[in-house]
């Protein structure tokens, strides 16, 4: 399979596809996609419209001419939401599954976009895709499914993170 490239929130066919969410991972396109999207949230890349912040003039660069770059997602931001979700799972069935619960996790996203100073954080490309998906939740295997993609974004975050690469 080709590797699939994220080109940003506002790429139609960058989306996270609520198939994913519906009816789980069937094949490698959402595994390629949460590699190319936990990528993009630690990138610095200079003169790429994703990564590079622009002002008036062009790309941004601060007094000492370095490139300014978009806020990366930390992983202690990434894990956060993670852990969430991993401890509403944990108290969560299918006999006992409040999709209401779910939901809340979308103000806390807000919350700490709102609270992130930086101009244009990476933070708001995760809460912009992952709202998608937490509104596609309906019912208990779609917050099963939605765990594994986090997991997938999650795992994928911390390689790149590490390797730079």
């Amino acid at each position: 399979m080709a590797e699939f490239i994220y080109k940003g929130v506002n790429d139609p066919n960058s989306h996270l596809k609520l198939t994913w969410i519906h009816e789980g991972i069937k094949d490698d396109v959402a595994i390629e996609w949460s590699k190319a999207f936990a990528k993009h949230l630690v990138t610095e890349k200079m003169n790429d419209p994703l990564h590079h912040l622009q002002d008036r003039n062009g790309f941004a660069f601060d007094r000492s001419n370095r490139p300014r770059y978009r806020l990366k997602l930390s992983t202690t931001q990434l894990r956060k939401f993670f852990g969430e979700l991993k401890g509403l799972e944990a108290n969560t069935s299918s006999n006992n599954f409040n999709v209401a619960k779910v939901k809340m996790i979308k103000p806390k996203l807000a919350y700490a976009v709102g609270k992130e100073k930086s101009q244009n954080p990476k933070i708001n490309d995760l809460y912009i895709e992952f709202e998608r998906a937490i509104n596609g939740i309906s019912e208990y295997t779609h917050f099963k499914n939605f765990i594994q993609l986090f997991e997938a974004v999650v795992a994928y975050h911390k390689y790149f993170e590490n390797n730079k690469n």
